[in-house]
C-alpha cells in the first residue's frame, strides 16, 4: 500500500487530488515523498500551467488540466506549461498551419511577452513522457516566435520536420521571427519527409540552442529523395549545438546557404556530440556538413562519419565556407573533408584551422580541386598538433589531388612529405592513440597515450543521454505553496 510522506502543509482534500492524479496515470503502489521546495519556476512574476492529451476547460491546473491549445494561449513570461504523461496526437491550426504544439507567426503571448532572460518553458512533467505524437502528415512543433524553450519532450512520427524554428520568409533578424528558441533534454525520432528534412529544422533564426538531445531513426521518404539529417539549418546565426546524441538515422548536421548578407550569420559552436550508426543512406551521410561562415566544431566524437566543409553557395552571399575551426575531435573510421567546388574555381572552404584532432583510420582531404594559382597562393590553411594513426601505415592527405583538378600541382602525401614539402602540420605525429574503452563508448586517451601530448581528441566519455535526476519529482501547484512530488 501507498505511503504518503507530507512535509507541508496539504489539506486532505489537496493530497486527495494528487492521489487521485497519480492513480489514473498509472502510478498506484509507489511511494510519493513531498517536500517543500523553493518556488522559483513559479514566483510572484512567473505562472505554471498544466496540459493533458485528454484536458478540458479552461483552467489549465495540475488538478484540471486542459488542452494544449488553451493552455498555450495563457503563457506569458517566465511561464512554465507543464506537459502531464501520455501521447499528444490532435493537431491545431494557427492561420492555416496545423501543429501540435503551434507558436506559428499569428500566435500571440499574453503581456508581458516572452524575452531572453524570461522565456517560456513548454516542458514534459515527467522526463520524456509527454509524446507529441503525428501521423506522418503534418509537422508536430512550429514556432515563428522568440524565446520558447522545449524541455523533456519525446517528437515523433512528424514530417519534414519534427521541430521547426523559423521566420516569415523575409530574412530579416527582427525580434519576432522564432530567435532564441531552445530545445533540450528530448528525443526526437522518426521523422520522415522529402527534401531537407529534419528532426530539427532551423531557418533564418539567431541565437537557437539545441542540447542534450536524442535524434533516431529519422529516413528520407521516397527513400532517394532529397537530403534528411537530423539538424537542418538555413541561413541561422548565433547557432549552438551541444552535447546531443546521434545514432541509427540518416544524418547528423546539415548547415545550407550560409549567411545571406557577409557578416550576418554570427557565430555557430557545435560541441560535445556523439554521432553513430548514422548516414544509413546516400542522402544523409555526413555527422556535420557545413557551409556557415567562423563555425567552430569541436570536442566531437563521429564514428563512421565525417566533417565536411563545403562550399555551397545557393542564396549565400560569397564567400562562404571561411574561418571554420576544427579541433578536439576525434574521427574513426571516416573524414575530415576541406572541400572545393569543381564546377567553380576560387569557391571553397577558406582560412580553415584543423587543430588537436585524432584521425583514426581516417582521411583527411583538403581542396580536390583547384587551380596551380590557388595552390601556389594558398587558401589559408592552418593544421598542427593532429594524432593520425593508420592501420595499414603512413597517413595519407590529399591536398589539391582530384583528378581532373584545375592544375598540375596537389598530390597526395604521406604526414612526413606533408610536413616537409608543404610545412603542415609540424607537430602532428603518427600513434596509436589508445582510447579508454571503444566497446564501451569511451574514447578518451589513455594517460600512456603519445597524442595526449599534444592534447589531441575528445575530452569527454560520451555516454548515451540518461532521464535527468528531476524526471522523477513533479512541481505542483495546490491551494498551500508549491510542493514537489518525487517517486
Amino acid at each position: 500500500m501507498s505511503s504518503l510522506l507530507l512535509y507541508t502543509e496539504l489539506s486532505f482534500a489537496d493530497v486527495g487530488v494528487v492521489m487521485l492524479r497519480y492513480l489514473l496515470i498509472g502510478l498506484l503502489g509507489l511511494t510519493l515523498a513531498v517536500s517543500t521546495v523553493n518556488a522559483h519556476e513559479c514566483d510572484a512574476d512567473d505562472q505554471c500551467w498544466y496540459a493533458d492529451p485528454a484536458g478540458s476547460g479552461t483552467v489549465c491546473s495540475f488538478q484540471n488540466p486542459c488542452t494544449v491549445e488553451t493552455a498555450t494561449g495563457k503563457l506569458s513570461a517566465g511561464d512554465i506549461l507543464y506537459l502531464l504523461p501520455g501521447v499528444y496526437s490532435q493537431h491545431y491550426a494557427n492561420y492555416d498551419l496545423l501543429a501540435i504544439i503551434n507558436f506559428d507567426k499569428f500566435f500571440q503571448f499574453q503581456t508581458p511577452k516572452p524575452s531572453q532572460s524570461s522565456p517560456v518553458t513548454v516542458k514534459s512533467l515527467v522526463h520524456q513522457q509527454a509524446i507529441i505524437q503525428g501521423d506522418y502528415s503534418q509537422q508536430c512543433v512550429v514556432t515563428d516566435n522568440d524565446y520558447i524553450h522545449f524541455d523533456g519532450l519525446v517528437v515523433r512520427q512528424c514530417r519534414t520536420s519534427g521541430i521547426r524554428i523559423y521566420n516569415d520568409g523575409s530574412g530579416n533578424y527582427d525580434p519576432d521571427d522564432g530567435h532564441y528558441v531552445h530545445v533540450r533534454n528530448s528525443l526526437i525520432e522518426n521523422i520522415q519527409g522529402p527534401d531537407n528534412m529534419g528532426g530539427v529544422y532551423i531557418g533564418t533564426a539567431r541565437g537557437t540552442v539545441i542540447e542534450n538531445n536524442e535524434f533516431r531513426g529519422n529516413v528520407p521518404v521516397p527513400a532517394t529523395n532529397g537530403n534528411c539529417y537530423s539538424i537542418v539549418l538555413f541561413q541561422s546565426a548565433d547557432v549552438t549545438i551541444r552535447d546531443n546524441y546521434f545514432h541509427d538515422t540518416c544524418g547528423g548536421i546539415y548547415f545550407k546557404h550560409g549567411e545571406r548578407t557577409t557578416g550576418l550569420g554570427g557565430y555557430t559552436r557545435i560541441h560535445g556530440n556523439t554521432f553513430a550508426n548514422i548516414g544509413t543512406t546516400t542522402l544523409g551521410k555526413s555527422g556535420i556538413w557545413m557551409n556557415q561562415n567562423r563555425a567552430e566544431i569541436y570536442d566531437n566524437l563521429l564514428l563512421g562519419v565525417p566533417i565536411v566543409i563545403h562550399p555551397n553557395v545557393d542564396g549565400t552571399q560569397a564567400p562562404n565556407s571561411t574561418d571554420a575551426s576544427i579541433h578536439h575531435n576525434t574521427i574513426v573510421d571516416s573524414a575530415i573533408g576541406l572541400d572545393h567546388r569543381r564546377e567553380s574555381p576560387s569557391v571553397g572552404a577558406l582560412r580553415p584551422t584543423v587543430e588537436h584532432n585524432v584521425f583514426y583510420n581516417s582521411s583527411y582531404s583538403i581542396w580536390q580541386y583547384g587551380s596551380d594559382q590557388e595552390f601556389t597562393d594558398g587558401i589559408g590553411l592552418v593544421s598542427n598538433n593532429n594524432c593520425f594513426y593508420s592501420s595499414a601505415g603512413d597517413q595519407v592527405i590529399d591536398y589539391f589531388s582530384g583528378d581532373g583538378s584545375f592544375g598540375n600541382l596537389g598530390d597526395s602525401y604521406s604526414l612526413n612529405s606533408f610536413q616537409t614539402l608543404l610545412g603542415f602540420d609540424q607537430q602532428s605525429l603518427q600513434a596509436d592513440p589508445q582510447f579508454i574503452d571503444p566497446p564501451g563508448g569511451d574514447y578518451r586517451l589513455a594517460n600512456t597515450s603519445a597524442c595526449k601530448t599534444i592534447d589531441a581528441g575528445v575530452r569527454f566519455a560520451p555516454p548515451a543521454p540518461q532521464p535527468i535526476d528531476e524526471s522523477l519529482c513533479f512541481p505542483v501547484r495546490t491551494s498551500g505553496p508549491v510542493v514537489l512530488i518525487c517517486l
